[in-house]
């Protein structure tokens, strides 16, 4: 506080010293009572407690009040206060009447319930003068009216405290309402947004499974056919590409089996698998794609990690990464997938050197339907997707793009036990 602030300060105080008609007389004469007071202090001090109690200032008393600890401070605090009554009115005086008002609020007494209690302390020491300076004498007269005066000036400081203390808790009140109402609206919002992910996905998913059935009719037919025609074959070479046939069937064949339990949403099975085996299958399933793209992938295992989880999921959420990867490098390019230890955890990086994502972009690539590619080339799911079956798995994703050109994703899954090193480089 500055010197100007002060000074406002005192001048505000003499004021009301000058209203209360407080002069160093009157507060001589109330310390003349002070042996007297301290002889009677602690029954005083029990009389004013019960006199609070019974007279309803708490009509249901605070668990603070209750407390033993907190009524002997408050006791302290009030035995402070009477014991200096009459002493100077300086910044001391006043900070003790402003505490007093404070403890008074946490308690559960209201500013009202205070004038009770400065009028049952008048009331007693106006009694105490009388005892002390003789029932009728002047000088008992000038200390009752001196008492007054006293308890009602420090009535004005304590009540605001008490006042003050009550707005400062209507205003906590109020910010923690205002949080819980917008955590609230958050949680609601993300349900919502749940719920219209889930309807697209279930959407989705009936159509997988159609065209999943759909396609492994003709499929078995072909397998059937292939198999056939191999036993009939006049030539090596022709068994060959019979053979071939059958082999790229067959991946059809589990692609559809993978996309059915996708679609099906089979209930979830945790048990321990290997994922790096369930890295390379997913590669396995997209490299035609990556073939015709002109992808070249590249692997670094430096670990071979087992997990506890749902492989078909976690093979989903590969295949969902690599699907979008593929996409970002329409014209040739590099895939990077590292397996490598973190901690106890295991860290799968996978970069890309396609186009990137745009800055701009970035904070909403988990938001649902949010796509940046063609109509008709993407539905805004993938990395929804990836990301909750990161964190079922107890996991973080993050995502960024790279200066030079590309993308980075990193994940961190729990590992099932240390991991194992692999150093396994194509």
């Amino acid at each position: 506080m500055d010197d100007s602030s002060h000074t406002t300060s005192f001048q505000n105080l003499h004021s009301t010293l000058d209203l209360f008609s407080l002069h160093d007389a009157d507060l001589a004469l109330v310390r003349e009572l002070r042996p007297a007071l301290e002889q009677k202090i602690d029954s005083l001090l029990e009389a004013w407690l019960q006199h609070l109690l019974d007279g309803n200032a708490l009509q249901t008393p605070s668990e603070p009040m209750l407390n033993p600890d907190l009524r002997k401070k408050v006791l302290q605090r009030n035995r402070q206060c009477l014991l200096t009554l009459g002493d100077p009115i300086d910044a001391a005086y006043l900070d003790l009447r402003t505490t007093l008002g404070r403890d008074a609020q946490r308690i559960g007494i209201l500013d009202t319930h205070c004038f009770a209690g400065l009028a049952f302390y008048a009331a007693a020491l106006g009694e105490l003068a009388s005892q002390t300076f003789g029932a009728h004498s002047e000088k008992a007269a000038r200390a009752q009216l001196a008492i007054t005066r006293l308890l009602f000036f420090d009535a004005q400081y304590i009540t605001q405290a008490v006042m003050e203390g009550r707005e400062a808790s209507l205003r906590d009140a109020k910010t923690t309402l205002e949080d819980r109402y917008q955590n609230q609206s958050q949680t609601l919002h993300e349900t919502i947004q749940r719920a219209h992910t889930a309807e697209a996905l279930a959407s989705i998913a009936g159509l997988v499974s159609g065209l999943a059935h759909e396609m492994g009719t003709p499929m078995n037919v072909i397998q059937g056919h292939a198999e056939l025609l191999e036993l009939s074959a006049q030539s090596e070479k022709d068994r060959k590409r019979l053979q071939t046939i059958q082999t790229q069937v067959g991946r059809i064949a589990k692609i559809i089996q993978a996309l059915l339990k996708m679609a099906h949403g089979e209930k979830e099975v945790s048990q321990p698998f290997d994922l790096q085996d369930v890295i390379k299958t997913s590669l396995e399933f997209l490299d035609e794609k990556f073939r015709k793209r002109g992808i070249r992938v590249e692997t670094e295992f430096a670990i071979d990690p087992a997990m506890e989880g749902d492989a078909n999921r976690i093979r989903q959420l590969f295949l969902n990464l690599f699907l979008n990867a593929a996409d970002a490098i329409p014209q040739g390019g590099t895939l990077q997938v590292a397996l490598a230890a973190h901690g106890d955890q295991i860290q799968v990086t996978v970069t890309d050197n396609g186009v990137g994502i745009r800055e701009q972009d970035l904070p909403h690539v988990f938001d649902p339907f949010f796509t940046t590619k063609e109509a008709g080339h993407g539905h805004g799911l993938g990395l929804v997707v990836a990301k909750e079956i990161v964190e079922d798995h107890a996991g973080q994703m993050t995502i960024e793009s790279i200066p030079s050109g590309g993308t980075r994703i990193q994940i961190h899954l729990p590992a099932l036990i240390s991991c194992p090193e692999s150093k396994t480089k194509s």
